[in-house]
């Protein structure tokens, strides 16, 4: 964990999704100007002091899920782009601990990718056992991911490290089965194994 996100987990982040600038910063309510806060600071066209939490990109996020155990379970807060207040324990939901309850809920997903497999128009990621969701990728994405880390084949995602950040939908064709569908590389990150 860095210096500035040691200091921030006091006042808390803004999550942001893989490419920073699909969601802007979150004003804080009342920061003063010269706050020693990390973020920026700035005024209002009113006059009022206003500031923001700094950003903590989806992919950074997820490297700190990964690497430092401890950190998922944190009421560090999390500020969204729709002026939710969360945090991370609470908005971030490892797929071990996914069940129906979360249906339709919209969270930060994480876990492993244990199995990969190509079918014609994308790829099924699965995350564990029949029980936990299985996410599905479209062609066009899962070759913009492989591009982006160097990757030969879906096989090769197998191991890596996830966040989507979204929805968990139940299947139609399979009720009991839950879903995660990336739409979009903004919204979801992955560490290939060798890279943790």
């Amino acid at each position: 964990m860095t210096e500035e996100e040691r200091a921030a987990k006091k006042d808390g982040f803004t999550l942001r999704g893989a490419d920073a600038s699909a969601i802007g910063h979150t004003a804080l309510d009342t920061p003063p100007v010269d706050s020693d806060r990390p973020g920026r600071s700035y005024t209002d066209r009113d006059g009022s002091a206003r500031g923001s939490y700094p950003g903590l990109k989806l992919n950074r996020l997820l490297r700190l899920l990964v690497t430092v155990p401890s950190f998922g379970e944190e009421r560090t807060s999390l500020h969204l782009a729709n002026g939710t207040r969360t945090t991370v324990r609470d908005y971030c939901a490892h797929m071990s601990r996914v069940d129906f309850e979360y249906r339709d809920r919209e969270r930060v997903y994480w876990g492993t990718i244990r199995y990969a497999k190509a079918v014609d128009d994308g790829a099924w990621l699965n995350t564990g056992s029949k029980t936990e969701p299985s996410i599905r990728i479209s062609n066009e994405m899962l070759g913009r991911l492989l591009d982006h880390w160097e990757l030969d084949s879906v096989e090769d995602l197998a191991g890596a490290a996830f966040a989507l950040w979204g929805k968990i939908r139940r299947g139609r064709k399979a009720p009991d089965k839950m879903f995660l569908f990336v739409e979009s590389l903004t919204t979801f990150a992955i560490i290939p194994d060798e890279r943790i």
